[in-house]
């Protein structure tokens, strides 16, 4: 094995500490420099393993977590566990090895077009691929380390991507500042001092209008062990749990549990639901939402679901995680159930605008996996007053997952300039403000209640009204214009 090979798996590990819980934010600038000048360094077949294996230290480290998954709470055996997580990190290694291989290939003839037009241009492809393929895995995307920096105002205008391609621009009009030519430098460091003061002084800008009042709103965290949620004596112990935390905080205007925070179908929620307790809420003027599982029928379709026990209304959770709550190509995939038992695991995706009614306002919600997908998240507008993300994070055990995922529910408010309310089954729960500022929270493995107030906004910020698509189109028309001269000199010698 190659020593560059050995150091780019080493930087893909050291990228990941970009992210939170370490929020090292200027290594999503230092580390695709670095990247770039190797790459650019070596013949395309070269580049491409290392690349390959930058992925594999990049995937591995930031999703490592899938192990306890699938181990730990789908009971499978850890040799299984571990070739499911090797797989699913060669793969995703394989963007990474395919965008080394393209900037060599066809970025060495000027180093500003390669710095400045090709690389940022397809890094932004390889991840915007990397979120719609096979279902999508958009975890720990290079503008998601952004959120709460200086830079963070780029994302209500471009969002992740965009902040992403900020990240990579910045990147290349380094190498360009030190390896290119006096005019380039100039130009590049004028160009890069410019993009981050424009990124800067867009943080200062309201996108949307707050409105009067807020909501006030509990988020219960019950901190209930995975190993315990699904055990069938233990359910009622689980309801009192939840009970007990919600007692004190009836009066607020919404009072919030986490994703299945009651483990079985919806048919039983009456019976788990004391009348006593409803008319203390209804008396109160407090409206409950709960996650649970729902069936139509009697073998009908089931949903993971947020319950309003107030007017009984459903949403259903309209992205499903592969292998955890369905299975993909089932004919080809039934052997996977042989080894991973995971509860409630055959379920429908939902349809229909993500919105509830909750109390005097209209919430966006969404459960738990959507809130890593900005276009799922910005459906909610303009009608949602503020963001719900309800999440049963004890499925990734003690690993960066939890901080990760409410990282990504920072990055959904900002993108969208909403409060957003996350509560999770064992944290981090948390009340998000429309900048992606953490206002209050309650910390991993703690069981109580995050009592505050959101902030109502109205309106739509560009990426809200947008979407990925200027990020997108840009970035290929980029790709366009720095292959241009490649493609000419092929004509050339074809000819």
């Amino acid at each position: 094995m190659a020593l560059t090979h050995i150091v780019s798996a080493g930087g893909g590990v050291l990228l990941v500490a970009a992210f939170a819980p370490w929020s090292w934010y200027p290594l999503v600038v230092a580390a695709p420099a670095a990247l770039l000048v190797l790459w650019l360094r070596s013949p395309p077949a070269r580049a491409f393993w290392q690349g390959y294996w930058f992925g594999l230290g990049y995937s591995g480290a930031g999703a490592y977590w899938v192990y306890y998954s699938l181990h730990d709470f789908g009971q499978a055996e850890a040799a299984f566990a571990v070739f499911a997580v090797v797989v699913m990190v060669a793969v995703l290694a394989l963007y990474y090895a395919l965008l080394a291989w393209a900037v060599s290939r066809y970025a060495k003839r000027r180093c500003w077009q390669a710095a400045l037009l090709f690389y940022p241009a397809a890094w932004v492809v390889v991840e915007w691929l990397r979120s719609v393929l096979f279902s999508g895995f958009p975890w720990n995307l290079l503008g998601q380390a952004l959120v709460g920096t200086p830079w963070s105002g780029v994302l209500p205008v471009f969002g992740v991507f965009g902040a992403g391609w900020l990240a990579v621009f910045c990147a290349g009009a380094v190498v360009c500042v030190m390896f290119c030519s006096i005019r380039v430098k100039l130009a590049a460091a004028a160009l890069l001092a410019a993009l981050l003061a424009t990124g800067a002084a867009a943080g200062a800008r309201d996108w949307t209008t707050p409105r009067p009042g807020g909501a006030g709103i509990a988020l219960v965290q019950g901190n209930i062990p995975q190993s315990l949620k699904f055990e069938r004596g233990y359910l009622r112990r689980l309801f009192e749990n939840y009970r007990s935390l919600t007692e004190p905080v009836i009066g607020r205007e919404v009072i919030v549990w986490p994703e299945t925070a009651l483990p079985v179908y919806s048919t039983r929620a009456g019976k788990l639901f004391p009348d006593k307790l409803r008319r203390r809420l209804d008396a109160a003027g407090s409206e409950l939402l709960t996650g649970i599982f729902h069936r139509e029928s009697a073998g009908g379709a089931s949903y993971n679901s947020l319950l309003n026990v107030s007017d009984g209304a459903y949403y259903h959770k309209r992205r499903l995680v592969p292998f955890g709550e369905y299975l993909p190509l089932r004919g080809l995939l039934e052997l996977f159930r042989r080894f991973v038992i995971i509860p409630m695991s055959d379920l429908s995706a939902g349809a229909g605008p993500p919105l509830m009614r909750v109390g005097r306002h209209t919430a966006g919600v969404s459960i738990c996996y959507e809130v890593a997908f900005g276009g799922d998240i910005a459906d909610a507008l303009p009608q949602a007053d503020y963001l719900i993300n309800v999440s049963n994070d004890s499925w990734f055990g003690d690993s960066p997952a939890p901080f990760q995922l409410l990282q990504m529910a920072r990055v959904r408010a900002a993108e969208n300039g909403r409060y957003l309310a996350r509560v999770t089954s064992t944290g981090i729960s948390a009340i998000i403000d429309d900048k992606g500022e953490v206002v209050d929270s309650i910390g991993l493995f703690q069981r109580g209640v995050v009592d505050g107030v959101v902030r109502l906004r109205a309106g739509m910020t560009p990426y809200s009204r947008w979407r990925d698509w200027p990020v997108l189109g840009a970035s290929l028309a980029f790709l366009l214009l720095s292959l241009m001269p490649a493609v000419r000199r092929g004509a050339v010698d074809h000819a």
